[in-house]
């Protein structure tokens, strides 16, 4: 059972201090008056402690009374070997005497220095040791045996054999279970080694596989700058090869214009020829007074206006018309032609190839197939550009700036505005744009042209708008989300009619 250190003095009758110096020597080196001692540790320090003290208390070994005891007698002084110089101890009563242990050691050596085996004097190697007071009492004389102490102690004597059978067991069961702790810790021990060799094994593998890491990383950081370059290279190809194209597409159009140049050259050539044939015919003609107007002026027809109203009267009746024109087939083929192309115009069903025909007041000719149609060949996007440009020019309008928009529908309002009475000028997204050059812009522009915020944010439209409104000029803003020349032209379309309508009324 486990005590408090100062319990367990009371228990002994002993002071704290030799106690607690007992149980610091014997596995508590800490130890205070109120730690808990183990039971096992308690246990043996009264059987230390208590013996000593029972020792210390018995009858037999009492210090002798004082009547008895007499006053111890002085030491005198000798020298080694019976000289003077030394203290020899004195005796005390026959009860008992006391003598230190140094004087014992001086006793049983012998007078005479020693002298070693090598000369060296023995003497001087025993240190001088302090000295130490032996209680040494006399042997009582021998009484013979009591029985019942015999008993007594022999029943000590078996108590405390089996009180060391007990700890002998107990020792032994701690041993086993030491032994046990031992071999789990052998275990863990080899365990341990095993865990440390795998650790050793991994760090192995980790070095390796940073260096890995490291070697892939070069390798990532190589194709990188080759893939780098490689773009570069190919940015500089895709520019050479657009410059390129744009250099055939212009060759093209030089080419389609020179072969244009040379047709239109020749059939200036056969015209003149014509022409002059013509006028050859018509100079014999007038010479032989056969000519048209040679006959009109016969009949007193002289004037322009007289002629123009004698023609129309025989057009008026279809007997006579038709004879006019059979009196006419030897007349300019080139002449009429022309005149037929200015006043003729093949028109599809679509609405809108039919509302510009009537914008140009033309004589519109019905054909099936939209290809042949004069307006929009089969194109939306041409019909819807051809109607703009007859709005704007109803509505004066000759020069548009248009501001954003894709590459593509750049290239087809270039396309379909060759040869139109109107000016696009287009202006890219990404071109830089300051307030002054959108007013220098603005100022050169009769329509301004714009697209949705879906498809140009407003940062690149907003200081085009602002230099229109300041200076009146008309915006259009083309909605939605599809940046095409279709939405374009119809919105353009729509708001030069809609202010073409609002002036005539």
């Amino acid at each position: 059972m486990k005590t408090k250190a100062y319990k367990l003095a009371a228990e002994l009758g002993l002071q704290e201090q030799p106690v607690l110096d007992w149980l610091r020597a014997h596995g508590y080196p800490n130890v205070r008056r109120a730690d808990t001692i183990r039971a096992d540790v308690a246990q043996a320090a009264r059987r230390a402690l208590g013996r000593s003290r029972d020792w210390r208390s018995s009858p037999r070994e009492a210090s002798p009374s004082p009547r008895e005891a007499s006053p111890r007698e002085r030491p005198v002084t000798r020298g080694r070997g019976g000289a003077a110089g030394r203290p020899e101890p004195a005796l005390v009563p026959d009860d008992g005497f006391k003598v230190s242990f140094a004087e014992l050691l001086e006793r049983h050596l012998p007078d005479d220095a020693e002298v070693g085996a090598e000369g060296v004097d023995t003497r001087a190697t025993v240190p001088e040791l302090p000295a130490v007071v032996l209680d040494v009492r006399p042997i009582a004389p021998r009484r013979a045996p009591d029985p019942d102490a015999l008993s007594l102690r022999l029943g000590h004597v078996e108590a405390d054999r089996a009180q060391v059978v007990r700890d002998l067991a107990a020792l032994r069961v701690h041993g086993e279970r030491q032994a046990g702790e031992l071999a789990q810790l052998r275990n863990a021990l080899a365990e341990a080694k095993r865990n440390l060799n795998a650790l050793e094994a991994l760090r192995a593998d980790i070095d390796r596989l940073q260096l890995d890491r490291l070697k892939l990383r070069q390798q990532l950081a190589l194709v990188e700058d080759e893939r780098t370059m490689l773009e570069h290279t190919c940015t500089e190809l895709s520019e050479a090869l657009d410059e390129t194209r744009g250099a055939l597409e212009t060759a093209e159009q030089s080419r389609v214009g020179a072969s244009a140049s040379k047709t239109d050259l020749d059939a200036a050539v056969q015209r003149e020829m014509a022409w002059r044939a013509r006028a050859l015919e018509l100079e014999r003609a007038s010479q032989d007074g056969t000519n048209l107007n040679g006959l009109l002026e016969a009949r007193g027809l002289r004037d322009s206006e007289d002629q123009v109203r004698a023609l129309r009267a025989l057009l008026d009746s279809r007997e006579s018309a038709a004879a006019f024109v059979r009196a006419l087939r030897n007349v300019d083929a080139g002449v009429i032609e022309r005149l037929l192309g200015d006043r003729l115009a093949r028109i599809c069903a679509h609405p809108i190839c039919n509302q510009v025909a009537g914008l140009g007041r033309r004589v519109v000719v019905r054909v099936d197939d939209d290809t042949r149609c004069d307006v929009c060949q089969g194109s939306c996007e041409r019909r819807w550009f051809v109607r703009m440009v007859h709005e704007c020019a109803r509505a004066g309008v000759r020069r548009l700036l248009v501001i954003g928009g894709v590459q593509a529908t750049h290239d087809r309002l270039r396309q379909l505005s060759q040869g139109q009475p109107v000016d696009l000028r287009l202006v890219a997204t990404d071109e830089p744009v300051s307030l002054a050059r959108a007013q220098g812009r603005v100022e050169g522009c009769d329509v301004l042209v714009v697209w949705s915020a879906e498809l140009v944010e407003g940062t690149v439209t907003g200081p085009y708008v602002e230099a229109a409104r300041a200076q009146s000029c008309p915006v259009v803003t083309v909605l939605g989300r599809s940046a095409g020349v279709s939405e374009l032209a119809r919105a353009v379309a729509n708001r030069l009619a809609r202010n073409h309508v609002l002036l005539a009324h």
